[in-house]
């Protein structure tokens, strides 16, 4: 009886022991899937961090490189407004400093029918050098070998000046300078002839309103006998050819040389405009001089040279 007790405890315990382990192993084979699932989950959800990691890194990237393209360009448009700022700082220092006084070119406002007796002014490149000029044709001059001798050598003093090709140059009264003005010119042409005269157009004026015979013209409309006593050596007088500020307001003053062959009135002197056979001169030149229509041409007055062309020399 106990050992049929034994037996059947032991074959019990077995099955016991058995359905324990078969227990376990069903377990233990449930547990893999899972366990490989999870894995598979943690897999990718770690991928979708570091797609979305990679994405924030691209995206932050792509906001970096803009703003520093920004800030590129911002700073460039400072630098090259400091620059622009510099350049024109240093530029305005040279030309302070480089800057001399000069003296003021007048532009002679004569009319067609005056002075100028064009109709475009000539322009030059550089007022320095720039010249057009035509020499005094004397053999053109009518009955120029009966003029007095005082006139025909100051109207050949005139012609070796205008061989020269001089400038207008305001302020010179010296060919050397390779310019003269108006005024220069008459009193260099009379120093060749040791008359003493004013240096200035205006003081030329009423040198002759002094000493010579000066004849005004004030009337409205001329007619041609307002210049009968007109003779070759005479100086021609304009007003107001450029703005000044003196009395009497003469800013201008010429060589009358006489008449050509063609019946042409033709005068010497500097001008920055005029007109010789339809040609535009500038410069220390011959000039044609036309009868003026009216005085709005400032045309005002002409008279004789004391000691060369004043009546006593004409005999």
């Amino acid at each position: 009886m106990v050992l049929l007790m034994t037996a059947f405890l032991s074959v019990h315990a077995e099955q016991s022991r058995q359905s324990i382990h078969a227990v376990q192993n069903q377990q233990s084979s449930h547990k893999t899937p899972l366990h490989k699932s999870n894995q598979k989950i943690q897999a990718t959800s770690t991928k979708h961090k570091i797609a979305k990691l990679n994405k924030n890194t691209t995206v932050h990237k792509k906001s970096t490189s803009r703003s520093k393209i920004a800030q590129t360009k911002k700073t460039k448009n400072v630098v090259h407004k400091e620059t622009n700022a510099k350049i024109k700082q240093q530029l305005t220092q040279v030309i302070h400093t480089n800057k001399k006084p000069q003296l003021k070119t007048p532009i002679h406002k004569t009319s067609v029918n005056q002075h100028a007796h064009h109709k475009k002014k000539v322009i030059p490149q550089k007022r320095s050098t720039f010249a057009r000029t035509n020499v005094v044709p004397l053999e053109e001059l009518v009955d120029f070998d009966n003029y007095p001798t005082a006139v025909k050598e100051l109207i050949m003093e005139a012609k070796i000046l205008s061989k020269q090709n001089l400038t207008y140059l305001f302020g010179s009264a010296n060919p050397k300078n390779k310019g003269m003005d108006c005024s220069g010119t008459i009193n260099y042409l009379l120093k060749q002839q040791n008359i003493s005269s004013p240096r200035q157009t205006h003081e030329i004026y009423m040198w002759l309103e002094k000493e010579g015979e000066l004849h005004k013209v004030r009337r409205l409309f001329f007619v041609k006998d307002k210049l009968e006593n007109l003779k070759p050596g005479d100086l021609l007088f304009w007003k107001d050819t450029y703005k000044v500020n003196r009395t009497p307001p003469i800013t201008h003053v010429m060589l009358y040389l006489g008449k050509n062959k063609n019946n042409q009135h033709l005068m010497f002197g500097s001008s920055n405009g005029g007109v010789y056979n339809k040609k535009s001169m500038y410069g220390v030149s011959v000039f044609e001089f036309n009868y003026p229509k009216n005085d709005t041409g400032k045309f005002v007055a002409y008279g004789c040279i004391p000691g060369v062309s004043c009546d006593s020399q004409w005999g």
